[in-house]
């Protein structure tokens, strides 16, 4: 086979950049000193914006050039004194619609309600929104970055700061989102806005996102903290009193902080303070690569996977090695970096494999945190008794015992191996045998699985040899998938022969 050097394809959008953006309306009470907003209406994009703008203006210049600017350029504009949900709670109230018509938020699935000090581009407010869908969550916040004020330490990003230890990537599910940005499905936000009006006339700020927990969390449908998405909430505002913040002008925050304070102590509310805030990860995702024309494997997949096991499965279209074939996709790939590291050169189908195994990797990096995530192809089944619960504990009690593993296989192998050492129902080892559809992933062996296989000089199986070289590759054992060796559609590898020999 002779191989053609050719431009890379476009790669596709990432899943948070993906697909039309849910109806989104992003809502800001606004002063005279909140500049930030003007990133909100994506005035520098090429694109035009794909989602409505509400202000609601509290300043003291109604028909001044700052006001005339947002009046210009919002969907939705209105003057009214008050807090940022006192501003929405009224703004609903007069778009509430006729003899029991439509109402403004029914327009609309997501709801951002923004400070008027936080930037958001078009791009961060689509991440946001995309994200809280793909993780149904019904209020979610983006993370904060260690430049700016964080309030609560669970709402500070991953990567940086006091948390720079930590993947800066995923969601972390809560109980409690502060106020500064939180994304509200818009039924939650009608629950909240239901629950506020109560306390409206009290409340300016301090203790409505207490609220937003007490009317909006279940413990079946959590709140996150996107890591994937970073604001900057300042220390300071622009003008000659940096240190004031307008919301003061309308409330001392002395006094915003006892009025919550007594409606705390006098209302029987499930949520009040941080004693009752919790945080905890999600469980793993799971990918599963899957070519659109094996519809028959891929119920059956579903059945056995998602019905069987517990796991809530997302699919990735594989790359087809006929497309490659036939000239219908072309990739840049190096044919004398791929001699030089194994001796030949790859097949179509191992550079099909090696592209779906890249494409999806790269998609999970921004949501990949420290629970990690499982990527496995669709020619394989469960082994009877593993649920997804076990899944994941025989998989975290094999990185507790064996340190420094970033890559876990749980697939029986059809050849030898070397093992290391064996600990916590698994096995490190050192020469793998030939490759595993159901891996889990660190973080960081995610960042690793996707520089080795975008480098294309390689089949997908190569990059367990690199892990062990290093001591990070470990197999469960017992396993917790077989191969269904009859029955795969786009791996195609003449090399390996009957037995899929590891190639040494």
């Amino acid at each position: 086979m002779s191989t053609v050097l050719a431009p890379t394809v476009d790669l596709p959008p990432l899943l948070s950049c993906r697909g039309p953006l849910p109806r989104t309306l992003v809502f800001g009470s606004v002063g005279d000193r909140g500049q930030a907003v003007t990133s909100w209406f994506g005035l520098d994009s090429e694109m035009p914006r794909d989602y409505e703008v509400a202000v609601g203006y509290y300043g003291g210049d109604p028909a001044g050039p700052w006001a005339r600017f947002l009046a210009n350029h919002a969907d939705h504009f209105q003057v009214h004194r008050g807090g940022k949900f006192q501003n929405l709670l009224w703004w609903v109230n007069q778009h509430s619609g006729d003899s029991g018509g439509p109402g403004v938020l029914d327009a609309f699935d997501y709801v951002i309600v923004a400070d008027d000090d936080i930037a958001l581009t078009s791009d961060m407010i689509g991440r946001m929104v995309r994200t809280a869908r793909e993780y149904d969550l019904p209020v979610a916040s983006p993370s904060h970055s260690w430049d700016g004020r964080i309030s609560w330490p669970h709402m500070g990003a991953r990567g940086s700061g006091k948390r720079a230890h930590e993947p800066a990537a995923g969601v972390e599910f809560c109980n409690f989102v502060e106020m500064t940005c939180p994304v509200f499905e818009v039924d939650a936000l009608r629950r909240f806005l239901g629950l506020f009006q109560r306390y409206a006339d009290r409340l300016t700020g301090w203790g409505a996102d207490w609220l937003i927990s007490c009317a909006c969390f279940t413990e079946q449908r959590p709140f996150g903290v996107m890591h994937n998405v970073t604001i900057t909430n300042p220390r300071t505002r622009p003008g000659r009193t940096p240190n004031l913040r307008e919301i003061d002008t309308l409330e001392p925050a002395r006094q915003r902080q006892q009025n919550w304070l007594s409606i705390a102590a006098s209302e029987k509310l499930a949520y009040t303070g941080p004693k009752d805030l919790r945080t905890w990860l999600p469980q793993p995702r799971m990918r599963c690569i899957n070519l659109e024309r094996a519809t028959e494997r891929r119920e059956r997949f579903t059945r056995d996977w998602i019905e069987g096991a517990g796991f809530p499965v997302r699919f990735f279209t594989a790359i087809d090695r006929r497309d490659i074939e036939n000239g219908q996709m072309v990739f840049s790939y190096d044919e004398a970096a791929a001699r030089s590291r194994i001796g030949r050169y790859m097949t179509s189908g191992e550079i099909a494999c090696a592209t779906s195994h890249a494409l999806v990797v790269r998609e999970e990096l921004e949501f990949c945190g420290p629970e990690g995530v499982f990527i496995m192809e669709d020619d394989c089944y469960p082994i009877l008794e593993t649920g997804a619960e076990r899944i994941v504990h025989r998989v975290r009690d094999a990185v507790t015992a064996l340190p420094g593993i970033e890559v876990v296989a749980g697939l029986e192998p059809y050849t030898r191996f070397t093992v290391r050492e064996e600990a916590g129902g698994a096995m490190r080892i050192l020469d793998p045998p030939w490759g595993s559809s159901v891996t889990w992933y660190s973080p960081h062996g995610l960042r690793r699985a996707y520089e080795l296989l975008s480098r294309m000089d390689c089949p997908a199986d190569w990059i367990w040899k690199d892990f062990s070289a290093t001591g990070a590759f470990a197999m469960l054992k017992p396993p917790i998938a077989l191969h269904n060796v009859t029955d795969t559609t786009y791996i195609g590898n003449e090399f390996r022969g009957i037995r899929r020999r590891f190639i040494p």
